[in-house]
């Protein structure tokens, strides 16, 4: 069933730029289904990495749902392949985590902690309590859709800026996508976490906007300006989420809280932009949407992208 899977997806790619554009988005949607399917399975056949054991204060942090676990076991082995290091591991379940879910990441990250919606919701409500606005981003629902019109709950992300920094007893923290791959070592990210003197905040950026030709080849333009991008952030959380700043930062910004689909992402450029000692990481080294043999980690908002990427260190992980 695999290998009929992998001549499958071979044909669909060798077909596809043969197709008018009607019929190739949805070639396209098909290719990137099977893609998911494929390297799902194949993150199975893996070596296991041991987590917790190196570097006690800081944790690596990430949220996920059932769709993201191959992708979180890519993201995170990778990261811990190219660090060379066993660090905390930290995953936010989204909600619909299944017990098999959990149990394929604790086999495949050893001491890994997952921390199920369950208990962080009882735990939050209790935290946020004082604080409103917070506290509506935390537990309410806003429906949204993607450009494929597959809807989901835009307020889903508000794990991202507020569970993992309150769950946290963590002096550092990084935030990782399901959706990064590693290429090479992350020696920027690695000094800042053995430094325990080191309270400045490195962030992502988005540098480039992808688009495809007329022959369907994926290119490159450079966008006006650099904005933050939350897929990987390195920070000390107690300098950086201050709940009474957040609260009065939502209220000023309450329209665009209902009205942009990455508004954890906006609130996260706030508080980290208004630190001094904050620095981004260079855009074409841990780049966003954007690969070349000289990057160390993309974060692919496409996921075709990741998963065809996932052949440069499929075999180191074996």
């Amino acid at each position: 069933m695999k290998k009929h899977k992998e001549h499958l997806l071979n044909f669909y790619k060798h077909i596809e730029g043969m197709l008018p554009w009607s019929l190739r988005s949805i070639l396209m949607e098909k290719i990137e289904h099977l893609l998911r399917e494929v390297y799902d399975h194949k993150i199975l056949d893996t070596k296991p990495y041991i987590t917790g054991q190196d570097a006690p204060y800081f944790e690596l942090h990430m949220l996920i749902g059932k769709r993201h676990v191959g992708m979180c076991l890519w993201a995170i082995k990778s990261f811990l392949h190219f660090s060379g290091q066993r660090y905390r591991v930290v995953l936010h379940d989204d909600g619909t985590l299944r017990q098999e879910d959990i149990s394929t990441l604790s086999e495949h990250l050893p001491n890994a902690r997952v921390i199920r919606r369950v208990d962080a919701d009882k735990e939050m409500a209790d935290k946020l309590a004082n604080y409103p606005l917070c506290k509506t981003f935390r537990f309410s629902v806003v429906e949204t859709a993607n450009h494929r019109g597959q809807k989901y709950n835009m307020f889903i992300m508000s794990l991202i800026l507020l569970d993992i920094n309150l769950l946290s007893d963590a002096e550092k923290i990084m935030i990782l996508d399901a959706d990064v791959l590693f290429f090479k070592k992350p020696v920027e990210l690695i000094n800042w976490i053995n430094d325990q003197n080191d309270n400045s905040s490195l962030f992502s950026v988005e540098r480039f906007r992808p688009y495809r030709d007329k022959k369907n080849r994926l290119q490159f333009d450079l966008k006006p300006s650099e904005t933050l991008n939350s897929g990987l952030l390195c920070y000390n959380p107690k300098t950086i989420l201050d709940l009474p700043t957040l609260e009065k930062w939502i209220s000023e910004n309450r329209d665009l809280m209902y009205t942009s689909p990455v508004f954890e992402q906006l609130a996260y450029s706030y508080l980290i932009r208004r630190q001094p000692s904050s620095r981004s990481l260079t855009g074409d080294i841990y780049a966003f949407n954007y690969t070349s043999q000289d990057v160390t980690a993309s974060h692919f908002g496409m996921k075709r992208q990741f998963f065809e990427n996932i052949p440069r260190i499929e075999s180191l992980l074996r």
